[in-house]
């Protein structure tokens, strides 16, 4: 029977990594691809549409934390979740009057007209981006690890009180 004083007593090792769970995967950006741009950033595949107006078939730029995309219209394209949170967050507001009251207030409406296809089109990717990254940082901590204990026992080298 294992009791909590038992379960205190286990043998020391390194704290390792774990996999975070599904819905966290795409928070780890910097440890997949630091090589390519927005490396392991969820990618969600929308399509922005052509609206009325002067711009309205020119691409859409959208900037977050100082990385800057443009997003064709009319081509479903695949983008770092960030920059889909950008567009659902870019809204305006409208004063419209309501017909059944008469009473004239704000409605938010979306600045583009766009459509979300599908979410984390590469997270089977990053899942097993992430799982190679742990696994190799694991080892890694492992061996330091042993390497720190084995130089543990071992003094300075000197035989102090033999003759």
């Amino acid at each position: 029977m294992v009791n909590a004083a038992t379960a205190i007593k286990q043998e020391e090792g390194p704290e390792l990594l774990t996999m975070p769970a599904d819905k966290d995967i795409g928070i780890y950006p910097q440890f997949i691809h630091p090589d390519k741009p927005f490396p392991g950033w969820l990618r969600d595949r929308i399509v922005v549409f052509k609206q009325d107006g002067p711009s309205g078939g020119k691409p859409v730029y959208v900037q977050v934390n100082g990385f800057n995309i443009g997003i064709p219209r009319e081509i479903e394209v695949d983008i770092p979740r960030p920059f889909v949170d950008a567009l659902r967050n870019a809204v305006e507001e409208k004063w419209e009057r309501d017909e059944v009251t008469g009473v004239e207030g704000p409605r938010k409406i979306r600045r583009y007209n766009w459509e979300l296809k599908q979410e984390a089109v590469n997270f089977d990717e990053l899942k097993r981006a992430l799982e190679k990254y742990i696994d190799r940082e694991n080892k890694r901590i492992k061996k330091e690890w042993q390497i720190a204990n084995a130089n543990k026992g071992k003094g300075n080298g000197v035989n102090a009180g033999t003759p």
